[in-house]
């Protein structure tokens, strides 16, 4: 669902708001079957754990413009994932940005410097649930393979067993905030970016080892640790030459 709207003479210059849901289901199961190799008879076939996976979500952005020169924008995301408890499936992610078109104030626009000068700031949270297992937080049983079997006289019994199982695994979240500058100078002969970040993510997502004796397995999918990075981003081009046969970049 979208809404679009531009309005001539008001402070309010245009309206832009966006709705929306999505689902998505993911299913696989597959069969096997071992042969006896001693009377050549097959076993009867068994499935799988079956691999499922919804992932659900409902957005929403709006975006206001002011006088031509001010752009405010929300989003809001909530996701599910089937990957996680009752308790972790949900998740909501929100973000907002500013921008600034200065180059549209009375101050700058006689100048014969800058032809174009935007100002950013923004914020957000985006999550990652991708890992490899589809119910690592849910405790299953399993069919055992030709190591674990049971024999009761000259049969052999397949047997069950317990996989390991991570209860409090929940989505991952990374959280980044941007200040950056877009420019144009000398009627856009000269243009670029200039951009600073930080971003820090929380609740890594990891298949890793557990403590010995604290689960039914070595390694399982975790929440672990933590990630911080910071940097600048500089972009610059430049066309002194530009003409109707020729230009240079």
């Amino acid at each position: 669902l979208n809404y679009k709207k531009n309005f001539d003479g008001s402070l309010l210059s245009g309206i832009d708001m966006t709705a929306g849901h999505t689902y998505q289901r993911f299913y696989n199961i597959s069969f096997g079957r071992n042969r006896n190799t001693s009377t050549g008879v097959y076993d009867v076939p068994l499935p799988s754990i079956p691999f499922q996976l919804i992932l659900e979500s409902y957005f929403a952005r709006a975006n206001f413009t002011l006088d031509s020169k001010y752009i405010f924008t929300a989003t809001y995301r909530r996701d599910i994932s089937s990957r996680f408890s009752k308790d972790n499936r949900n998740a909501n992610f929100p973000s907002a940005a500013f921008s600034w078109l200065a180059s549209d104030e009375d101050f700058l626009k006689g100048s014969s410097v800058i032809s174009n000068l935007k100002l950013r700031l923004s914020w957000g949270i985006t999550g990652q649930q991708d890992i490899g297992g589809s119910f690592p937080y849910l405790g299953v049983y399993s069919r055992g393979d030709s190591r674990s079997q049971y024999q009761f006289g000259s049969e052999y019994i397949p047997t069950i067993r317990p996989e390991g199982y991570n209860e409090d695994i929940k989505w991952e979240e990374g959280t980044m905030y941007n200040a950056g500058v877009d420019y144009g100078l000398f009627n856009d002969k000269i243009t670029g970016t200039l951009d600073f970040y930080y971003r820090k993510n929380k609740d890594l997502l990891q298949y890793s080892q557990v403590p010995g004796g604290s689960n039914l397995e070595n390694f399982l999918d975790q929440n672990v640790g933590e990630t911080v990075s910071r940097g600048l981003e500089i972009g610059i081009n430049a066309t002194p030459v530009k003409s109707k046969d020729f230009s240079w970049d």
